[in-house]
């Protein structure tokens, strides 16, 4: 743009569009920047065209890619001389001397290289580790028919661990048993039980940041196999290799476009799955730098997602079905439905996530029985600094005192403390609870099932919602936990009432109240407190699982 006027290099025609709509870089000589595309060059010729020679000096067009225009070339293009010692500056007007742009200008070392510019064996490498990674199965056990969610936990765990030991790089398994020093120190039958609790330290629910991890190695694997790389080439991972994965899988899943992100946080996933491949399992990535957090956007257009505040009509719904008679079809059994209500009402008065609901152990109080909701959630599974975790809260919900409480809880004991067990009915009862005809003793149900009946709790009278109902209430499994502490701070220190009530009831809550609600109330000393009290009362790291047989047993 010269005087303020713009004028479109005629190459800008020939540039080739690439995938997604941008445009390719020119080909010609003396194009410093993208060009414009063909479609974009007479629309931007006719804004800028009545521009008098006054106009702004810096005045630039803006490509389909939101890169400035290139230099307009001169009818006759002569070599570009080197500039004499009285014209270092640059004129209005004129070109600048090399190494100096114009301002507003994109300097040719700052040009991002086209994403079709990817060389073929690098495109066929990443190609090859998708492919490796998507066809990579790892049997796991049935989640459903175990006695208890610990049980579940444990059998998970030992079955993800297996299937992740072998595909760790002997950099990674070295570094976690302290390298070729403890291969002096100890037995191998040894160093393998200790490689086996430092796996299983940071599992995951159900093993799931296990077999994210295998998941990624077997990618590294697919890669390196496509690259013609041994196991010494592909570790340590520099950081521009890992820059390369990220890149390559954020660019497949938004060219994919699915989920409500539309493929927008793949790419943070993936850099978070190589951070716990360094962090938790000792595999050498380099991840520092720009080059890696700039290969992938950390977050994604789009509302965030929100867990709503349990209505009143949602408590007052459980309350009612929790207090109801036994209805006649389960004489001489259990009403099912009104069991699994008395369970979740526990649940939402002591704030817990439903995720976590089957991992909780009720009873009764030792002191007031019929006055407190007393639970315990052990520190294998409880809290993420992995301390045992005390519920209480008073026997008592919106619509009156739990006169239910110590028959649930005997029926509870019963069960061995699973207050979320299996039931069985015909098919679609998992989804239409009141089909459900009885409790098995025998196992425990998954956190996403809970989550279920809760929905389908809601479609009963008297409440009787329907699914579009329950959509639009924006209710989340997480609703269970912050939902107490919301209408605490809603409430406030200085309620304003309009009727009279006695002076107890008219208390407000103050911001200690509504952190202890939600168990917020620990700083960050007293998590690392308990964590440490927690692992020595344990005498081992926090989801340590004995390993199977065979690992760590001299013969």
């Amino acid at each position: 743009a010269r005087g303020g006027v713009l004028a479109v290099c005629p190459h800008a025609s020939a540039a080739a569009h690439s995938v997604g709509g941008c445009v390719g870089v020119a080909r010609c000589s003396h194009a410093l920047v993208p060009p414009v595309s063909s479609e974009g060059s007479s629309s931007l010729a006719a804004r800028f065209s009545g521009s008098s020679s006054g106009g702004p000096a810096n005045a630039r067009g803006v490509g389909a890619c939101g890169g400035s225009s290139c230099e307009p070339p001169l009818p006759t293009p002569a070599p570009r001389r080197a500039p004499s010692p009285e014209r270092s500056g640059c004129s209005r007007g004129g070109s600048p001397p090399p190494g100096i742009s114009r301002a507003g200008a994109v300097p040719p070392a700052a040009v991002a290289p086209s994403g079709d510019e990817v060389s073929a064996s690098e495109a066929a490498a990443r190609q090859a580790a998708f492919e490796a990674r998507a066809a990579a199965v790892f049997p796991m056990p049935k989640p459903r028919g175990f006695p208890s969610d610990e049980a579940r936990h444990d059998a998970m765990v030992t079955a993800a661990a297996t299937h992740l030991l072998p595909l760790l790089p002997r950099q990674a398994k070295d570094l976690l048993v302290g390298g070729e020093r403890s291969a002096r120190q100890l037995a191998e039958g040894d160093r393998d039980r200790l490689l086996w609790r430092a796996v299983v330290a940071h599992p995951g629910t159900n093993g799931v940041s296990l077999l994210d991890a295998a998941r990624t190695l077997v990618y590294i694997q697919g890669y390196a196999r496509a690259r013609g790389w041994t196991e010494d080439d592909t570790w340590p991972v520099s950081r521009a290799v890992a820059a390369s994965w990220i890149e390559s899988e954020h660019g497949r899943a938004t060219r994919a476009a699915r989920g409500s992100k539309r493929g927008g946080t793949v790419g943070h996933r993936m850099r978070g799955s190589l951070k716990a491949l360094r962090d938790h399992f000792g595999c050498p990535i380099d991840l520092e730098g720009p080059l890696v957090t700039g290969a992938a956007p950390a977050s994604a257009p789009g509302a965030p997602s929100q867990a709503a505040t349990l209505p009143f009509q949602a408590y007052a719904q459980l309350e009612l079905l929790a207090r109801r008679a036994a209805e006649p079809a389960f004489a001489g059994g259990t009403d099912v439905p009104r069991f699994f209500a008395r369970s979740l009402l526990l649940v939402a008065l002591t704030s817990v996530r439903l995720r976590d609901a089957v991992r909780v152990r009720f009873s009764p109080h030792p002191d007031e029985p019929g006055a407190i909701v007393y639970g315990l959630v052990s520190n294998k599974r409880g809290s993420k600094d992995g301390a045992p975790m005390e519920l209480f809260a008073p026997a008592e919900g919106f619509l009156g005192p739990l006169s239910w409480l110590a028959e649930h809880l005997r029926s509870i004991g019963v069960l061995g403390g699973v207050a979320f067990p299996n039931f069985c009915g015909p098919r679609g009862c998992r989804t239409h609870i009141r089909l459900a005809e009885g409790i098995l003793a025998s196992s425990c149900l998954e956190p996403t099932d809970v989550k279920g009946i809760f929905e389908s709790l809601l479609t009963l009278p008297p409440l009787a919602w329907s699914k579009v109902d329950y959509a639009a209430s924006g209710l989340r499994g997480h609703s269970f936990h912050g939902s107490l502490s919301d209408l605490a701070r809603a409430i406030g220190p200085n309620p304003s009432l309009a009727f009279s009530v006695p002076a107890p009831v008219a208390i407000g809550f103050a911001d200690s109240d509504v952190k202890e609600l939600g168990r917020w109330e620990r700083s960050a000393a007293e998590k690392a407190a308990a964590r440490a009290a927690a692992t020595r009362e344990s005498g081992q790291e926090r989801g340590a699982i004995p390993p199977p047989p065979g690992i760590g047993q001299v013969p």
